[in-house]
């Protein structure tokens, strides 16, 4: 019992603090949890989320933790011709200024979504969301 103790408090101690967010990695995006909660509340089923780093693992970290499906975090279907929809993650404040467009150069998304319009939905301290919307994709 107390071997098994040793394994598993650590882990437990690392939840219990959530040093994800005081951490170099997740603590660059501290506004990642709240953003998850909104996400959780406000995608259709179909929206995909594109973020880059410092977001993407503590967005993916905070998912897992509040059940957001990761399938969000999949590349965007774009085999069958519909309207795609999705949010994207844009570090602002401490996280850094990075623009939408380079969020999606990054990524290799840009022609994808050359033309969509770019709405923001939420803004956090740390953290914009913005959703993409545009025509119907061509197979």
């Amino acid at each position: 019992a107390a071997g098994l103790l040793l394994v598993v408090w650590p882990g437990v101690m690392l939840v219990r603090h959530d040093s994800i967010s005081r951490s170099a990695e997740g603590g660059l995006c501290p506004d990642a949890e709240a953003a998850v909660v909104w996400l959780r509340s406000n995608l259709t089923p179909d929206d995909a989320v594109i973020a880059t780093t410092p977001c993407s693992a503590p967005l993916v970290y905070y998912a897992l933790r509040h059940g957001l499906p990761l399938q969000h975090f999949d590349p965007p279907d774009w085999s069958t011709p519909r309207e795609i929809s999705a949010v994207i993650v844009v570090p602002t404040g401490r996280a850094g200024h990075v623009a939408p467009d380079e969020v999606l150069q990054e990524l290799g998304l840009e022609d994808e979504f050359a033309g969509h319009r770019l709405e923001v939905v939420h803004e956090f301290d740390t953290v914009k969301l913005l959703r993409a919307m545009g025509a119907p994709t061509a197979p």
